[in-house]
């Protein structure tokens, strides 16, 4: 009935046109941003100019059909802003002949065409094993046994798959309780962040924690999952980092790691070891242009996932320097695009910035909106610098940073961040919803709050 021919890949701001393709006899379409209409529309060519406004935020842009007798006839949506997938996964949950749950079927599809080199799946938190080859999975999908379970208590599904070229691919599931053989699939996580150790009720208790656009959003899963770090490091901060690693190969704070080698895992440990199932990327801030026949396109080349057998923070940070392929260095658009993969996950997460003395930067964006719109996508920033940043510098704009031009300075950084990424939870709710238009309710203790 009705369908978008324009499509936002990229990030959105400002005035741009949206085309439409409609079927059928409406009386007209109205276009929604955000849920307020922006344009109707009652005749080909179907086209209007909309104003996404003059900074970046996440947008939900609807266009909606409506018949002679004001009922709805159609409608399509696209989010803008928001993380989109190299990769999807899909997850059903499969009945025995007695209509009991018996175990969840995965599916995935890759623009790419990569396999799968690693799957993982839980059940309440609980890890479930994968048996089989994993080159099987594909639209088919391939069964996992769920474990005995009772039918009357709300049960939550999560499911991961990475591919060789380092795409990932995730999906959620939630069955049973209250909503007996619903299933639901649309899931939203909503990190939140402790004050201090304390652990989260059930998520049946959570009725009045958080609200979307004034309505309850009841909360159906808590998760304490991995975390999701992104690194965006200035070409100008190579210098501070060559010091760094010269001065961690001399120092005495690592007589305590032993061998000061490539393969020795308690010195690739220090300033910040991964966990279990934690990952880092790298973002070169360097912007490489693609050729694309309907789309003007420009992407940030980025790592591989490096896990805890890779090494730890600083490992990272003073080997793996970025690669200058692209066209100059942008980086407030870099980060902007990182905000966007550090959120893609549903994770625990955290952004870091590394900047040298004078970082220079030729972003379409500035450094201000591209905070907000982290704060929009709920993920925190942190930015490290050479040196202490002064009023009217290149860095200014960043806002507040910390300094870590010695080893025990950066020790001090990865520590914040570690404090910072291990007080966040996930609370899953139903639905699909943006993320800066989701509130804390009157519930909500003092000691939690949403991440920002």
């Amino acid at each position: 009935m009705v369908e978008f021919v324009t499509l936002f890949l990229g990030l959105t701001f400002g005035v741009h046109p949206v085309q439409l393709t409609v079927t059928g006899d409406p009386v007209r379409v109205e276009l929604r941003l955000d849920a307020d209409v922006v344009a109707t529309l009652d005749e080909p060519p179907w086209r209007a100019q909309v104003d996404f406004g003059s900074r970046l935020t996440p947008h939900e842009l609807e266009a909606v059909a409506i018949g002679s007798d004001g009922a709805e006839l159609g409608r399509a949506r696209q989010w803008l802003n928001l993380p989109r997938a190299g990769a999807e996964a899909r997850l059903v949950v499969v009945d025995d002949p007695s209509g009991r749950p018996r175990a969840v079927r995965l599916a995935w599809e890759s623009f790419s065409g990569a396999e799968p080199v690693r799957v993982s799946l839980s059940f309440d938190g609980r890890p479930l094993e994968v048996g089989g080859d994993l080159a099987a999975l594909g639209t088919a999908g391939v069964d996992v046994q769920l474990p005995d379970h009772d039918p009357g208590a709300l049960h939550f599904v999560t499911a991961e798959i990475e591919l060789a070229d380092g795409t990932m691919a995730s999906a959620e599931a939630t069955f049973g309780g209250r909503h007996g053989a619903e299933v639901s699939t649309e899931l939203t996580a909503v990190p939140v962040l402790l004050s201090g150790e304390d652990t989260l009720p059930a998520a049946a208790s959570m009725g009045d924690w958080l609200t979307y656009r004034g309505r309850p959003l009841p909360v159906v899963a808590v998760e304490n999952g991995p975390a999701e770090l992104v690194v965006v490091r200035d070409a100008g901060a190579e210098g501070l980092l060559t010091e760094l690693r010269r001065d961690g190969s001399r120092s005495p704070m690592f007589r305590r790691y032993g061998p000061r080698s490539r393969f020795d895992s308690s010195y690739m440990r220090f300033a910040m070891g991964l966990g279990e199932g934690d990952r880092v990327r790298f973002l070169w801030p360097s912007r490489v242009p693609v050729d694309h026949p309907r789309f003007d396109l420009a992407l940030f080349d980025s790592s591989v996932p490096l896990g805890a057998k890779d090494g730890g923070l600083y490992w990272f940070l003073t080997r793996l320097y970025p690669r200058q392929e692209g066209q100059g260095q942008q980086l407030a658009d870099a980060v902007a695009v990182a905000g966007r993969r550090a959120a893609a996950g549903n994770r625990r997460r955290a952004l870091v910035l590394v900047l040298g003395r004078r970082p220079e930067d030729s972003s379409l964006h500035g450094a201000e909106g591209v905070r907000v719109y982290l704060e929009d996508l709920r993920v925190p920033l942190l930015v490290w610098s050479a040196r202490k940043v002064r009023p009217g510098s290149p860095a200014a704009p960043w806002g507040e940073t910390r300094v870590i031009s010695s080893l025990e300075r950066l020790q001090s950084a990865a520590d914040a961040l570690e404090n910072l990424v291990g007080r966040q939870r996930l609370l899953w709710v139903r639905g699909s919803h943006l993320p800066q238009d989701i509130r804390r309710g009157s519930g909500m203790p003092e000691d939690v709050d949403l991440l920002r």
